[in-house]
């Protein structure tokens, strides 16, 4: 009830994600999310305006390449040789190099808490990938908050500094701000 006093009385957060933070059951986030879009706009909203609401903001952003795609001194001395006229072309690094966007994870994660409540949003670079993604329906964030009762949010936050962290919660839809000013456009 006290988001609800912070949140109920301002409209710098889209009504929308404002109803989200405001379910007093789990279940009735998980339907909602069913046809929820997240803009990326209202994300950077909330984020902005926190404090407004009574809410701390937190994040965490992490980045976990393959140790085997970690360039050695040779793979550099490659690449400067490969400059000379003549010179080979350094295609094993090169591939290598490649081969690090594919394999990295990059994970961010924005908590926002207060005394009684909180609500984590995370995603991977993956999750925004139009088609390249896990979900079915595309580019999505994943949402978890206070309702799911078998959640320590201690060790959820801990766990991003692992690569393979998992975590129950929905999928929520992203609209990315390059594809909202796309949808204004036309």
């Amino acid at each position: 009830m006290i988001l609800e006093l912070y949140l109920g009385s301002r409209s710098e957060v889209p009504d929308g994600l404002r109803k989200l933070l405001l379910f007093e059951k789990q279940r009735e986030v998980e339907s909602y999310c069913r046809n929820f879009v997240l803009r990326q706009t209202a994300l950077t909203s909330l984020i902005s305006n926190a404090p407004r609401f009574g809410l701390q903001h937190f994040r965490q952003h992490r980045e976990f390449r393959p140790e085997h795609l970690t360039p050695t001194q040779a793979d550099l001395l490659s690449i400067r040789a490969s400059v000379e006229p003549n010179a080979p072309y350094p295609k094993k690094i090169l591939r290598k190099f490649v081969q690090v966007f594919k394999e990295r994870k990059h994970v961010s994660a924005h908590l926002f808490a207060s005394e009684v409540h909180w609500h984590l949003f995370y995603l991977t670079f993956q999750d925004l990938e139009e088609f390249d993604n896990h979900w079915e329906h595309g580019p999505h964030v994943h949402f978890v908050n206070f309702l799911w009762p078998s959640i320590d949010l201690e060790a959820v936050w801990k766990s991003f500094e692992s690569r393979n962290s998992q975590h129950p919660g929905v999928h929520i839809r992203w609209l990315s701000t390059s594809k909202e000013f796309d949808q204004c456009s036309t």
